[in-house]
């Protein structure tokens, strides 16, 4: 019995990815606090190379600044940005 080898994929390069701040987050909590942190992830919901990266807490505030920065291994990519807005009447 033989067993074939998986085709590695060779990296493309470096995604890099910076997160600054957000302003004036709803609150849905009974007090009126919010503790915002944001989550990135790179890969496919299903794919074994799905990564989850994720800001510190910035506790009791509407209006966080993290200005952080990610880096991730990019294999293949593939860029989308959509929206719910309609325009006109």
């Amino acid at each position: 019995m033989s067993f074939k080898k998986k085709k590695e994929m060779k990296s493309m390069g470096t995604l890099q990815v910076r997160i600054i701040r957000c302003f004036n987050i709803k609150s849905i909590s009974i007090t009126g606090n919010v503790d915002p942190y944001v989550i990135i992830t790179t890969g496919h919901e299903y794919s074994w190379n799905k990564h989850n990266s994720k800001t510190r807490i910035v506790y009791k505030n509407k209006n966080p600044v993290w200005d952080q920065a990610f880096a991730f291994k990019v294999k293949r990519y593939q860029t989308g940005c959509g929206a719910n807005d309609t325009v006109g009447s």
